[in-house]
């Protein structure tokens, strides 16, 4: 509720599907979001822009076989945007959700977002992010063994949270 609040939050205004992966972690959410970013990188999986501060991840459009980043027109389940949020639950707790997007065909006249739907259950690449949300560590020791991920820069160049280290 605090980061609906805040109106100098980096947060993109995109809401997850009902059916994304999730889990709770005992951790707040910058140090959940670094595990959400670590595991994502052990996975492979390029990340454009991320903030620790207010909990978020995105990818460029990737090609879904080899999870590099598509030149193609983002259509159909072949190519994808995998985003990850990390909301504060209970007291020293956060829910992960990640998701795997596509966009079934281009329709100018409707904004981005309505366009996306969530990849279907039996899509390889969402058995891939099923299991990544169920290997982040749950407990309070994983923080420990995290390193800080720092913030990664757009393809802009610019810094999507720069005060990601003032945490």
């Amino acid at each position: 509720m605090l980061l609906a609040c805040n109106p100098n939050t980096t947060r993109p205004r995109v809401v997850p599907f009902p059916e994304d992966a999730s889990t709770e972690v005992r951790a707040k959410v910058p140090a959940a979001t670094e595990r959400l970013i670590r595991a994502m990188t052990v996975d492979s999986i390029p990340i454009a822009s991320q903030s620790l501060r207010d909990g978020w991840v995105v990818t460029p459009w990737l090609d879904a076989e080899t999870l590099k980043p598509a030149d193609a027109r983002p259509i159909g389940t072949g190519i994808v945007r995998i985003r990850g949020w990390v909301n504060p639950s209970k007291e020293g707790f956060s829910t992960i959700i990640v998701e795997g997007a596509y966009r079934p065909y281009a329709d100018p006249s409707l904004p981005e977002r309505e366009l996306e739907r969530p990849l279907p259950k039996d899509h390889p690449l969402q058995a891939r992010l099923d299991s990544l949300v169920a290997r982040i560590p749950k407990g309070r020791s994983a923080t420990a063994t995290l390193v800080p991920v720092p913030d990664v820069a757009d393809s802009s160049g610019t810094r999507p949270d720069s005060s990601a280290g003032n945490r």
